[in-house]
Formats: C-alpha cells, structure tokens, sequence
C-alpha cells in the first residue's frame, strides 16, 4: 500500500499520541460468511488484527445493521468491543451494557407508510423492513429495470422525507428510506460527541451508504473506502482488501507500538 501524505500524517498522531479510534462498518466485505470462504479468511485475519491493536490501546467501534450481540459473536472477539447495533437503536458498552433509543412516532408512521409505497413498486421478497429504515433490493435486475424501480421509489418516497424526518439512501444494490439520526452520518457524529477527547478518529466502510459518514469525518479523522474497486468518493483514502487493509492494520499496530518514536527506523 503506497502511504500518501494524509496517511502519514494520521500514524504520526498515533505515534505522538497513542491509542486511536477506530470505527468500521461491519456489513460489507468485513462479514463473515459461511458461502464465501475468502470473505471468511477475510474476517478471521481482520478480527486477530483487531485483537491486537485492542490490545494495544486503541478503542474500536462497530456500526452494524444486525443487533449488537449478535454482531460481537459473528466477529468472534474476545476483547470488549462498542458496538452500536439494529443500526444505532442498541449500544453495547464495552463493559456490557446495553442502551437503546428508537425512532419517534412520527418517523414510524413515515417508514409505515414508506414500505406500503414500496409494495406497489416491487415484490415483497426485495422489501426489507427494520425498526428505523425500509430497504429495498435490486439485485439481480437489469439495468433497465433498475433505473425504473429507482425512480419509482424517488417519486413516492420523495413527500415522506420532509414530513416525517426522514432520509432516502442509495446504497450498493438498493435504496433505503432511514430515520434521520439513524443513519451512518448521525452515527459517526453521535460517536464523536461521545468519543470527543481523541485526536485520530478512522472510520472505515465499503458501500455507497458510507458516504455520509466519511462526509461527517471531514476536519476530525481519516476516512477510508475499504472496496476491491475504485469509485468516487468522500473518503480521503482508497484501500483494496484484503491485502492493502491488512497493510493499513499492520501501519497502525506499528504505531501503537511506537508511541512517542520522532521516525521509522
């Protein structure tokens, strides 16, 4: 992995100053799979990575779309993590509590709403509903068909957005209506109001939904697009996994165990 300037400057935070907060996304090509072995071997070398810069002092936090618990075993580490689950209803602590908040009454009704519109676009199998979004899949269609299920969805959601504080996203494969204060951005925001005395925040994601939570990092942290190609992007660096991640890991471990070094020898 070549080290561009921005980079640099990140580990030489580290190094001055120790510790660190990593924030990844668990959904996307950090999920462990029981049909793809690769993506499998993918996330047992991350997670031992994981375990060592733990170790070494660096907090890391997860965003996953599943509920906490569920996600901490998936990853199967045994140091204590913060995890903020079902896509930030649950925040499980590192010491083991669990906190959680939900959507008002008035986001419920608009997402209520949202997946009966979506129901007259598509069939049920690509509609997938959770306590603060309603999904929509397109995968596996055509072009064409993409095009005219995406502008479907734009013209019905399009009056729930204002009305009832909500928030279209496109993600890699679909579109999504979420509650606002639910969505990646809101989350890296809410994480450094909880976080806020680090000087070397990194947040790491894969998808098109990510976007706005590189965008929320903007002036805090470094922000990484983890995908195997190039796309443009809000983030300030591009790392192909699994083998300029493990790089990217390894830099950092390096720099947690260099604190207070003036230069690499």
């Amino acid at each position: 992995m070549e080290r561009p300037e921005i980079t640099s400057v990140f580990f030489d935070q580290i190094r001055k100053n120790g510790k660190g907060i990593l924030i990844c996304n668990y959904e996307g090509p950090l999920t462990p799979s029981t049909i793809n072995k690769n993506r499998n071997l993918t996330m047992l070398t991350f997670a031992g990575r994981l375990e060592k810069m733990i170790s070494l002092g660096c907090e890391v936090i997860v965003i996953s779309g599943i509920p906490a618990l569920k996600t901490k075993d998936l990853m199967g580490l045994r140091s204590p993590l913060e995890i903020w689950g079902s896509s930030g209803v649950e925040l499980l602590s590192t010491d083991g509590t669990i906190k959680t908040r939900d959507v008002d009454f008035n986001q419920a009704e608009g997402l209520h709403m949202a997946e009966q519109k979506a129901k007259d676009f598509t069939t049920p199998d690509r509609i997938t509903v959770r306590s603060v979004s309603v999904a929509v899949s397109w995968r596996d269609l055509d072009k064409s068909e993409i095009t005219e299920l995406k502008q479907k969805l734009e013209d019905g959601w399009k009056s729930l957005d204002t009305r009832f504080n909500l928030k279209a996203v496109i993600f890699e494969g679909g579109m999504e209506l979420v509650a606002r204060g639910f969505d990646k951005g809101s989350l890296v925001k809410r994480i450094l109001d909880f976080h806020p005395y680090s000087s070397s925040y990194c947040y790491l994601g894969d998808d098109f939904s990510d976007e706005e939570a590189f965008k929320a990092l903007w002036g805090r942290g470094l922000a990484v697009l983890i995908n195997k190609a190039y796309r443009e992007t809000a983030a300030q660096i591009w790392l192909s996994p699994p083998g300029e991640l493990n790089d990217f890991l390894d830099e950092w471990i390096w720099a947690l165990q260099n604190r207070n070094s003036d230069c690499r020898d």
